[in-house]
Protein backbone atom coordinates (compact mmCIF):
# COMPACT_ATOMS: atom_id res chain seq x y z
CA UNK A 1 0.00 0.00 0.00
CA UNK A 2 1.42 3.32 -1.04
CA UNK A 3 0.11 6.53 0.51
CA UNK A 4 0.69 9.90 -1.08
CA UNK A 5 -0.26 11.89 2.03
CA UNK A 6 -2.03 11.72 5.38
CA UNK A 7 -5.39 12.59 3.89
CA UNK A 8 -5.13 9.56 1.58
CA UNK A 9 -5.92 7.21 4.48
CA UNK A 10 -9.30 8.88 5.02
CA UNK A 11 -12.44 7.70 3.28
CA UNK A 12 -13.12 10.53 0.79
CA UNK A 13 -16.83 9.66 0.66
CA UNK A 14 -17.30 9.80 4.45
CA UNK A 15 -19.68 12.55 5.60
CA UNK A 16 -18.17 15.31 7.74
CA UNK A 17 -20.16 14.28 10.82
CA UNK A 18 -19.04 10.60 10.73
CA UNK A 19 -16.73 9.68 13.66
CA UNK A 20 -13.08 9.34 12.63
CA UNK A 21 -11.53 8.80 16.08
CA UNK A 22 -13.32 7.87 19.29
CA UNK A 23 -11.12 8.15 22.36
CA UNK A 24 -12.34 6.69 25.66
CA UNK A 25 -10.42 7.21 28.91
CA UNK A 26 -9.09 4.08 30.69
CA UNK A 27 -11.83 4.43 33.33
CA UNK A 28 -14.48 4.78 30.63
CA UNK A 29 -15.81 7.97 32.15
CA UNK A 30 -14.56 10.39 29.48
CA UNK A 31 -15.09 10.22 25.75
CA UNK A 32 -13.81 12.45 22.93
CA UNK A 33 -14.87 12.22 19.32
CA UNK A 34 -13.11 13.57 16.26
CA UNK A 35 -15.26 13.71 13.14
CA UNK A 36 -14.07 13.25 9.56
CA UNK A 37 -14.75 16.92 8.91
CA UNK A 38 -12.62 18.04 11.87
CA UNK A 39 -9.94 15.50 10.92
CA UNK A 40 -9.78 16.87 7.38
CA UNK A 41 -9.55 20.46 8.72
CA UNK A 42 -6.72 19.52 11.10
CA UNK A 43 -4.80 17.67 8.38
CA UNK A 44 -5.18 20.66 6.02
CA UNK A 45 -4.01 23.02 8.79
CA UNK A 46 -0.98 20.80 9.50
CA UNK A 47 -0.15 20.69 5.78
CA UNK A 48 -0.36 24.50 5.49
CA UNK A 49 1.88 24.89 8.54
CA UNK A 50 4.50 22.53 7.13
CA UNK A 51 4.46 24.33 3.77
CA UNK A 52 4.94 27.68 5.54
CA UNK A 53 7.98 26.26 7.32
CA UNK A 54 9.61 25.34 4.02
CA UNK A 55 8.57 21.74 3.51
CA UNK A 56 7.92 21.03 -0.16
CA UNK A 57 5.01 18.98 -1.52
CA UNK A 58 5.94 15.30 -1.69
CA UNK A 59 8.63 15.45 1.00
CA UNK A 60 8.33 12.89 3.78
CA UNK A 61 7.55 13.77 7.39
CA UNK A 62 8.00 11.37 10.31
CA UNK A 63 5.88 11.34 13.43
CA UNK A 64 8.18 10.12 16.17
CA UNK A 65 5.77 9.59 19.07
CA UNK A 66 2.07 10.03 19.66
CA UNK A 67 2.80 11.73 22.97
CA UNK A 68 5.62 12.51 25.39
CA UNK A 69 5.03 9.32 27.40
CA UNK A 70 5.87 7.25 24.31
CA UNK A 71 9.10 9.19 23.85
CA UNK A 72 10.08 8.71 27.51
CA UNK A 73 9.41 4.97 27.30
CA UNK A 74 11.45 4.71 24.10
CA UNK A 75 14.41 6.55 25.65
CA UNK A 76 14.16 4.46 28.82
CA UNK A 77 14.10 1.19 26.85
CA UNK A 78 17.15 2.24 24.83
CA UNK A 79 19.10 3.28 27.93
CA UNK A 80 18.20 0.07 29.78
CA UNK A 81 19.30 -2.00 26.78
CA UNK A 82 22.56 -0.04 26.65
CA UNK A 83 23.34 -1.00 30.28
CA UNK A 84 23.14 -4.69 29.34
CA UNK A 85 25.06 -4.30 26.07
CA UNK A 86 27.93 -2.48 27.80
CA UNK A 87 28.07 -5.01 30.61
CA UNK A 88 27.88 -8.05 28.33
CA UNK A 89 30.26 -6.81 25.62
CA UNK A 90 33.50 -7.49 27.50
CA UNK A 91 32.28 -10.87 28.73
CA UNK A 92 31.35 -11.90 25.19
CA UNK A 93 35.01 -12.08 24.13
CA UNK A 94 36.21 -14.05 27.16
CA UNK A 95 33.36 -16.26 28.33
CA UNK A 96 35.82 -18.83 29.72
CA UNK A 97 37.33 -16.35 32.19
CA UNK A 98 33.85 -15.21 33.22
CA UNK A 99 32.71 -18.85 33.65
CA UNK A 100 35.67 -19.45 35.98
CA UNK A 101 34.13 -16.97 38.46
CA UNK A 102 30.82 -18.88 38.65
CA UNK A 103 31.78 -21.70 41.09
CA UNK A 104 32.73 -19.11 43.74
CA UNK A 105 29.21 -17.71 43.38
CA UNK A 106 27.65 -21.16 43.73
CA UNK A 107 26.74 -21.47 40.05
CA UNK A 108 27.80 -24.10 37.51
CA UNK A 109 30.23 -22.66 34.92
CA UNK A 110 28.08 -23.69 31.93
CA UNK A 111 25.55 -20.99 32.93
CA UNK A 112 28.06 -18.35 31.78
CA UNK A 113 27.54 -19.60 28.21
CA UNK A 114 23.85 -18.79 28.62
CA UNK A 115 24.14 -15.63 30.71
CA UNK A 116 26.59 -13.75 28.48
CA UNK A 117 24.57 -14.03 25.24
CA UNK A 118 21.36 -13.28 27.16
CA UNK A 119 22.91 -10.14 28.63
CA UNK A 120 24.49 -8.83 25.42
CA UNK A 121 21.95 -9.86 22.78
CA UNK A 122 19.03 -9.21 25.12
CA UNK A 123 20.30 -5.65 25.48
CA UNK A 124 20.50 -5.29 21.71
CA UNK A 125 16.96 -6.63 21.35
CA UNK A 126 15.74 -4.06 23.91
CA UNK A 127 17.48 -1.22 22.08
CA UNK A 128 15.98 -2.30 18.75
CA UNK A 129 12.57 -3.09 20.24
CA UNK A 130 12.63 -6.71 19.03
CA UNK A 131 10.27 -9.08 20.86
CA UNK A 132 10.60 -6.90 23.95
CA UNK A 133 7.98 -8.74 26.01
CA UNK A 134 9.74 -12.08 25.57
CA UNK A 135 13.20 -10.58 25.97
CA UNK A 136 12.16 -8.89 29.21
CA UNK A 137 10.94 -12.21 30.64
CA UNK A 138 14.33 -13.81 29.93
CA UNK A 139 16.14 -10.73 31.28
CA UNK A 140 14.13 -10.84 34.53
CA UNK A 141 15.27 -14.43 35.12
CA UNK A 142 18.85 -13.39 34.27
CA UNK A 143 18.69 -10.46 36.69
CA UNK A 144 17.19 -12.53 39.52
CA UNK A 145 19.99 -15.10 39.23
CA UNK A 146 22.62 -12.33 38.99
CA UNK A 147 21.18 -10.47 41.98
CA UNK A 148 20.92 -13.45 44.31
CA UNK A 149 24.27 -14.97 43.30
CA UNK A 150 26.54 -11.98 42.68
CA UNK A 151 25.02 -8.71 43.85
CA UNK A 152 23.94 -9.46 47.41
CA UNK A 153 24.11 -5.83 48.53
CA UNK A 154 21.86 -6.44 51.54
CA UNK A 155 24.64 -8.47 53.19
CA UNK A 156 26.99 -5.48 53.42
CA UNK A 157 26.84 -3.26 56.49
CA UNK A 158 29.07 -0.58 54.97
CA UNK A 159 27.13 1.86 52.75
CA UNK A 160 30.05 2.27 50.33
CA UNK A 161 30.29 -1.50 49.86
CA UNK A 162 26.51 -1.69 49.20
CA UNK A 163 26.77 0.99 46.51
CA UNK A 164 29.61 -0.92 44.82
CA UNK A 165 27.28 -3.84 44.29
Amino acid sequence: MSLKNLAAILDPAAPDDRPLVIEVSPGGDEKRDLSYGEGRRRIASLARGLLKRGLKRGEAVAIVAANSADAVLLIGRILLGWVFVRSGYGKLFNVEAYAATFPVRGLPPFLAYIAVPVEFFGGIALILGLATRYVVLVMVVFMLVATFSSHRYWEFADAAARRAQ
